[in-house]
């Protein structure tokens, strides 16, 4: 893996990964990430444990802010960060149909400050609405994989 994978060191790459819009590759964002799978019922208030893998030891105690994917809002908009790097939140379906959330998908973004420089809209275009009736076929693609051809 490590020939595929090294660390950014141009400083011009650096400020266009910063400037990006894409906060996950900016400094002290993380992905909230869904440990179990969970259906949720449009409109329904579900108690959750989350995990921010990319979260440093350090944090550990931190408030973190988050702001939800798509149609799901947190309800609160910060928690603590527990020693296993989980958080414990209230999630709810803001949209018409069940959202059903597999076991590592990511639900959010979560900063320790009350700081997302960009417009909710940008955020609310990621978690597909999925109904109950329709089988969930997770995606097989892994690099490992696409480089052993």
């Amino acid at each position: 893996f490590s020939i595929y994978a090294h660390p950014v060191i141009s400083p011009y790459t650096n400020k266009l990964l910063h400037q990006s819009q894409i906060l996950e590759l900016r400094e002290d964002y993380h992905h909230v990430t869904v440990l179990n799978r969970i259906s949720l019922k449009p409109g329904t208030l579900e108690p959750i444990s989350v995990l921010l893998k990319s979260a440093p030891k350090t944090a550990i105690g931190t408030e973190f802010f988050l702001l939800g994917y798509g149609n799901i809002n947190f309800g609160w908009n910060k928690a603590k960060l527990a020693p296993n790097l989980q958080l414990v939140l209230t999630i709810q379906n803001t949209g018409k149909q069940m959202i059903i959330l597999e076991c590592g998908e990511s639900i959010g973004v979560a900063h320790s400050q009350d700081n997302f420089p960009y417009p909710n809209s940008f955020f609310r275009q990621s978690v597909e609405e999925r109904s109950a009736n329709q089988a969930y076929k997770p995606p097989h693609f892994s690099y490992t994989q696409q480089y052993r051809n």
